[in-house]
């Protein structure tokens, strides 16, 4: 059945003229719609349609959305190692017996780490 033969068929039986116009304009609107989109497929197969951009847009989406949580993954691996490593000079510290550090080197916190990162490899190569 044609758009125009439903249009006039939903105009004779809808009491309310504003409604009957509205309904009858959309169904119109998505006829013509959905023959640009046939007309389109018909034309140009190879290109995609509206859903295939929505696809592709969706599809891109989820795309930005993996490296973006990827990414935040790899900081939050590297958070945990900085942890790791500094709980375990921290532990070093509290159980090693004899820890030489000077105090020039405890009062500048570059050093200090120095120091504590050498007599850590030095107790690991003497056990």
């Amino acid at each position: 059945m044609s758009t125009e033969r439903l249009a006039k068929q939903l105009e004779e039986l809808c009491h309310d003229w504003t409604i009957a116009h509205l309904c009858v304009a959309e169904m119109r609107r998505l006829a013509a719609e959905n023959e640009r989109l046939i007309e389109d497929r018909a034309r140009f197969p190879d290109r995609p349609d509206d859903i295939g951009r929505m696809i592709s847009a969706h599809i891109g989406n989820l795309k930005t959305s993996i490296k973006t949580h990827e990414q935040a993954w790899r900081d939050q691996l590297l958070r945990a190692d900085a942890l790791q490593r500094d709980a375990d000079r921290y532990r070093f510290v509290r159980t090693a017996d004899t820890l030489q550090i000077s105090t020039e080197a405890a009062r500048d916190p570059v050093a200090y780490d120095a120091a504590i990162d050498a007599a850590m490899l030095r107790a690991k190569e003497n056990p």
